[in-house]
């Protein structure tokens, strides 16, 4: 799974930071492993905003 981030480059960093953690402690229904984030993608119309994409692998628990 991949999840895309847009602002600009620090809110992204910041927010990655934090999702990265925060999936990273979740125990049920499912665990995630959350990798490194990409590169930042500026937009065209606009090259302060842009876009970050964090890979993240998804196990699903027995959460009976």
């Amino acid at each position: 799974m991949q999840i895309r981030i847009t602002g600009t480059e620090s809110e992204i960093a910041v927010t990655a930071e934090v999702l990265r953690r925060a999936l990273g402690s979740l125990a049920a229904p499912a665990t995630y492993q959350v990798g490194e984030p990409s590169r930042f993608y500026p937009n065209r119309s606009n090259p302060h905003v842009g876009r970050v994409y964090l890979a993240c692998d998804m196990k699903p628990t027995d959460w009976t």
